[in-house]
């Protein structure tokens, strides 16, 4: 494809109402391509009169639009710094920073600026170039002492730190000019498109099947009426995601009313009778007594007739409780007789000789004395000694003697004779 280059293609304005400050700037036609080295400039201020020169070098970049923004105004209307006032003295040369400004990128190759000037004194020209390059020999506006402003439209390159010098020509006494500019727009380098699919140079592109093509300007559009495919089949589900945080929990509900009672059930059946206690151990047997002689037997009278039952009677009322009767007089008390005298006391008789003292079984913890008695295995046991202490009876001599031993049990004697049987009682 080829593409056509506008070398000196630009378009000037004599707006007024924007160069009188207008809070809207008007935009204004830019060329759709410049090429570096060349410069753009077209005067509508003096009719027939127009400075323009174009050196191409290099190839062709690309314009993009932007806003049309103003970036400076040397009257103040809220500009200050290097892009308001002071006004533009003649001759005396200044720099101003577009990059970074109005949305004009910092690595911009050149820019659409509107320039207007006003409070014109004298006759004179406007003299735009990059900053910290030559000021060149044309001018990008022109005016005589009679205008009271002047616009015009110029694409100007930049310079050092992405700017323009300005410069303003006339006589010696020209005096001061106020400068507003306008932008609307940059120039860039875009990426290009050298060989298509191996192909290079001027390359034909032909509608096919489906496919219509549709030029516009500068803008080739592609567009397809190929109808659209059977939607292809459900793919298969995707694992469940994680489960949700639980909710808290709602508030309680108000209590429903109470429902009528139901039937009474029906009685369950009996449980299992529990196991049977174990049997407790037999008593000891008492003594067996003797056995009576045995009775003769009587004769079993005949049973008499049930008499008939009397007619219960009426219990009578409980008796009236007699009064107590009066206590009698206590008799007088007699009076005691006089004690007799003490007889006189007799003689001491022979102290009997020392008996034993009995001391119970016979324990290991229990120290004994003299004459001390106990019981050790059904024998009883004297003291022989004091201090007597775990000696044992069977065992010590010379500390026990003993008194009684236990004897054998006896035989048993012969059973007496079984008793006669008592007469039975009559029959009620």
């Amino acid at each position: 494809m080829r593409n056509r280059i506008f070398r000196s293609v630009c378009l000037g304005l004599s707006l007024f109402s924007s160069i009188l400050g207008a809070q809207e700037v008007q935009n204004w036609a830019a060329p759709p391509y410049w090429v570096p080295g060349a410069t753009a400039v077209s005067s509508t201020a003096r009719s027939g009169r127009s400075l323009e020169a174009a050196s191409a070098v290099g190839g062709a970049l690309a314009f993009h639009s932007l806003t049309p923004c103003r970036v400076i105004d040397t009257r103040g209307n809220g500009f200050s710094g290097q892009y308001g006032p002071p006004s533009l003295p003649a001759f005396s040369p200044r720099n101003f920073t577009i990059g970074g400004q109005c949305g004009v990128p910092v690595a911009a190759a050149a820019v659409s600026f509107n320039f207007a000037v006003t409070s014109l004194s004298t006759g004179g020209n406007l003299i735009v170039y990059p900053q910290g390059g030559s000021p060149p020999t044309t001018s990008s506006l022109n005016w005589d002492p009679a205008e009271v402003a002047i616009s015009n439209a110029a694409v100007i390159g930049l310079g050092a730190s992405s700017g323009i010098g300005v410069s303003v020509n006339g006589p010696f006494n020209a005096g001061s000019v106020e400068l507003i500019v306008d932008v609307n727009g940059y120039y860039n380098a875009d990426p290009s498109v050298t060989t298509l699919n191996t192909l290079s140079g001027d390359v034909v592109l032909a509608a096919g099947s489906n496919v219509t093509l549709t030029p516009s300007g500068q803008t080739l559009t592609v567009s397809t009426s190929v109808p659209a495919g059977p939607q292809g089949p459900v793919g298969p589900a995707g694992p469940a995601g994680a489960t949700g945080a639980t909710g808290a929990t709602g508030a309680a509900g108000a209590a429903g009313p109470i429902g009528p009672q139901g039937p009474v059930g029906a009685v369950g059946a009996a449980g299992a009778t529990g196991a049977t206690g174990a049997t407790g151990a037999a008593g000891t047997a008492g003594p067996q007594g003797p056995v009576g002689a045995t009775g003769a037997v009587g004769a079993i009278g005949p049973q008499g007739p049930v008499g008939a039952a009397g007619a219960a009677g009426a219990p009578g009322s409980p008796g009236a409780t007699g009064a107590i009767g009066p206590q009698g007089p206590s008799g007088v008390a007699g009076a005691i007789g006089p004690q007799g005298p003490v007889g006189v006391t007799g003689a001491a008789g022979v102290a009997g000789a020392k008996g034993l003292t009995w001391r119970g079984a016979w324990s290991n913890s229990t120290t004994y004395a003299t004459d001390d008695a106990v019981s050790f295995g059904g024998s009883s046991w004297i003291s022989l000694a004091n201090s007597n202490f775990g000696q044992s009876p069977a065992s010590s001599p010379a500390f026990w003697d003993l008194v009684a031993q236990d004897g054998t049990d006896g035989a048993a004697g012969p059973q007496g004779p079984v008793g006669a049987t008592g007469a039975i009682g009559p029959q009620g």
